[in-house]
């Protein structure tokens, strides 16, 4: 548990350190600015179905306002998956840990059997 907390704790300055280096980067700022861009339409476009209007067309953002909601999305999509990975990571561990305590419940009750059935 304490591992788990300290990588949680490390994921935020790691995520905003791959958020600089992207952001500098030629090839990952255009797919930031892309990300951008395609975030901008979709929650423009269900705000305004959600508002009973009909779409017809949508500004594009700037691009550095694009790049740094790509950039957001980006460092967000780290810190979840992060997270995720040790969410799953201690349930795997729990269950591993279930099991072994199953499997001694079920040895201890075969012990108590077949010592049972020496004595009949």
């Amino acid at each position: 548990k304490l591992s788990s907390l300290l990588i949680k704790t490390l994921a935020k300055p790691v995520s905003k350190q791959v958020r600089r280096h992207c952001v500098k980067q030629p090839i990952t700022r255009n797919a930031l600015i892309w990300v951008g861009q395609a975030t901008n339409r979709m929650t423009t476009r269900m705000t305004m179905w959600s508002s009973g209007y009909k779409v017809r067309s949508i500004a594009k953002l700037e691009e550095e306002a694009a790049l740094s909601q790509g950039a957001d999305i980006l460092s967000e999509t780290f810190l979840f998956t992060v997270s995720g990975g040790i969410v799953v990571y201690e349930y795997n561990k729990s269950s591993a840990k279930e099991k072994k305590k199953e499997a001694a419940r079920l040895q201890v009750i075969r012990d108590d059997a077949e010592r049972l059935q020496r004595k009949l």
